[in-house]
């Protein structure tokens, strides 16, 4: 079946109409949210406007400061970030066109050049600081040197000096090393560019507590960034990290199981929600869920019932007491036959004669048995023998 052009461009209309209109082209008179990244400044800046953009247009912008080149990386964002304090953006100018970059490389040049000019500065007055960027605003109306030092340094003589050397504003601002990698922009452990120089608008507060929350091994090397410093993706998980650590033991604490046995903490897995335990009686390492773990709470529950236990047999051997004592005066001929004291001199003596007596050694009992013998013959020696008369063999007289 052969199809006319015309047939074609009905079917095309038609489907252009049935389709879904898409929201940009809806709100077309709408305004946008920009994402807006300015030279050494962290994170990004945002502003509203009608104007349609793309991402990676250079824009010159009027600011509190001067007029300033910045380039769009965000376009239609949820909401606008409130950084007033920081840089208060007024309007935009236009976008860059030839002419302009020609001043943006001969600003670029400049800066250079200043950059050698302040370290002879620097050395000549003897100040203990390092220049580390120098920025040229986009109508030279203001030239800002960042430093980095360990201590305050007095640099009033130096701005005298550099503005009389470039004849414009001079600011010289101190920085941090955190700082100094989020201007110049960096490659970190992971592989991408460094959170601070790409998406980061403060630098976050970073300490030891969240790696012991973490249970992170404290090894330097993968601790610290490309700053010195503690990374700062550590603040990242920390919230989830003390959420899930709530009620759980730390290291080295002391645990009682619900099946009796008793260790010590080794090791926890906040994942798989386990723990190693090392089993004194046994010398074995065990792994042990966090729900067969005994809380405060519980442990305090077994011992009332233990203290209600111990209670409730000393009262039940009372009763039993009271009732024999009750029985024993009910029936007075079952006397009770009550022996006289004996000193424990008497009780002593009676024991050692005794054993005397009892325990006699086999010589001692062969020389009792003789003397007993002599005796029982002596007896029988001066004993009188007596005569029968009614004997057959006595004769008469």
């Amino acid at each position: 079946m052969n199809i006319t052009e015309n047939e074609l461009n009905k079917e095309v209309i038609n489907a252009q109409l049935l389709s879904p209109i898409p929201q940009h082209k809806q709100d077309e008179n709408r305004d946008l949210v920009y994402g807006l990244k300015f030279e050494n400044k962290l994170g990004v800046f945002t502003i509203k406007t009608n104007d349609e953009y793309k991402i990676g247009d250079q824009l010159i912008v009027k600011t509190d400061r001067a007029k300033e080149l910045a380039t769009v990386k965000y376009i239609d964002l949820n909401r606008e970030i409130d950084r007033k304090r920081e840089l208060e953006i007024y309007s935009i100018i236009k976008v860059v066109d030839e002419n302009d970059k020609a001043i943006i490389l001969r600003n670029i040049e400049k800066q250079k050049s200043a950059l050698d000019i302040a370290k002879r500065k620097i050395e000549a007055l003897n100040l203990h600081m390092k220049i580390s960027t120098v920025e040229y605003l986009f109508d030279s109306s203001r030239i800002l040197f960042y430093f980095i030092a360990p201590k305050k340094v007095d640099f009033r003589e130096l701005v005298r000096l550099l503005a009389s050397e470039f004849k414009t504003r001079i600011e010289l601002r101190q920085i941090t090393t955190r700082q100094n990698v989020s201007m110049k922009g960096a490659v970190g452990a992971c592989g991408r560019e460094t959170c601070c120089s790409s998406f980061l608008t403060k630098t976050p507060v970073v300490s030891m507590d969240m790696v012991e929350t973490q249970r992170l091994s404290k090894n330097p090397a993968k601790l610290n960034g490309v700053c010195g410093k503690l990374k700062c993706c550590l603040s990242y998980e920390n919230n989830f990290y003390e959420e899930a650590s709530k009620g759980i033991p730390t290291r080295g604490s002391c645990v009682s199981c619900k099946s009796g046995k008793k260790g010590k903490v080794c090791g926890i897995n906040v994942f798989s929600e386990e723990m190693t335990i090392y089993v004194d009686e046994e010398a074995t390492y065990e792994n042990i869920s966090f729900s067969d773990i005994l809380t405060e709470e519980e442990i305090k529950k077994r011992a009332e019932q233990k203290v209600k236990k111990q209670t409730d047999l000393k009262k039940i051997d009372k009763r039993e007491n009271k009732k024999q004592s009750s029985d024993s005066k009910s029936n007075p001929q079952e006397k009770t036959n009550f022996q006289k004291p004996v000193n424990k001199q008497q009780k002593n003596k009676n024991s050692q004669d005794n054993k005397s007596t009892n325990e006699l050694k086999p010589e001692q009992e062969i020389e009792t048995n003789k003397s007993r013998n002599k005796n029982r013959r002596n007896r029988k020696k001066n004993t009188p023998k007596t005569e029968n008369k009614n004997t057959p063999n006595s004769t008469k007289e």
